[in-house]
């Protein structure tokens, strides 16, 4: 969050000294986009589970989410200064998790391993508005998941409720160069980390939002 808004105090320094560049543009733009997801780490607070059986009890918490390049294609329309964008990626995921039995703690601890990965595509719907050669864009998203491979399943008394789409936001600035462009973007989901997953009724809730930077270039027509 912190680089999202160093940007965006670079955008009202760089826009003023870029006003007078205005990009002709059409008002309808096809293009396709690849896009690079850096991994992070999803750790918090560990989560007791199992907390009234002290022959199970024991820690769960995130490790972390690396993802695959992105790729997908993008619509952009074009109303002066402002603009319209939607688009639909494609990419994979994979989570991993630790699991530590709380009875292990008095000898060498021992954490359990454990991942889930799915593919997800993923569509942005955006507002923004050009200054220059400088693109300030922000909306709401929504990604479906598919594909999903789990060893979460071996927990005892596992159960998975979990939603295939997901809602979220994002935001993002960028710089057009006409037929190519390069952006950063910052997205967050509306739900957390272990949503929809219980091991007996208790659900592996982590105070934790997913979130993800992208850095996406784009080749328009």
């Amino acid at each position: 969050m912190k680089t999202l808004c160093v940007l965006l105090a670079c955008v009202a320094i760089v826009s003023s000294a870029t006003a007078q560049l205005r990009l002709p543009s059409k008002k309808v733009q096809l293009g396709l986009i690849g896009g690079f997801i850096p991994a992070r780490a999803i750790g918090t607070a560990p989560l007791i589970v199992n907390r009234n059986d002290l022959t199970s009890d024991f820690l769960f918490n995130g490790s972390n989410v690396e993802f695959s390049p992105a790729i997908g294609l993008t619509i952009k329309l074009n109303k002066n200064q402002f603009f319209f964008q939607g688009a639909a990626m494609y990419y994979s995921m994979r989570k991993s998790y630790a699991m530590q039995y709380i009875g292990e703690r008095s000898g060498p601890e021992v954490e359990h391993k454990m991942s889930e990965s799915c593919k997800s595509i993923e569509l942005p719907l955006s507002a923004g508005v050009s200054l220059g050669r400088i693109q300030i864009k922000s909306g709401l998203s929504v990604r479906y998941e598919f594909g999903q491979s789990s060893t979460l399943a071996q927990m005892p008394g596992f159960e998975r409720k979990m939603q295939s789409t997901m809602f979220g936001w994002h935001s993002g600035i960028g710089i057009n160069f006409g037929k190519v462009s390069a952006e950063l973007n910052y997205h967050q989901d509306f739900g957390n980390y272990g949503q929809g997953i219980y091991v007996n009724d208790q659900e592996l809730l982590l105070k934790n939002s997913p979130t993800q930077l992208q850095f996406v270039v784009g080749l328009w027509f």
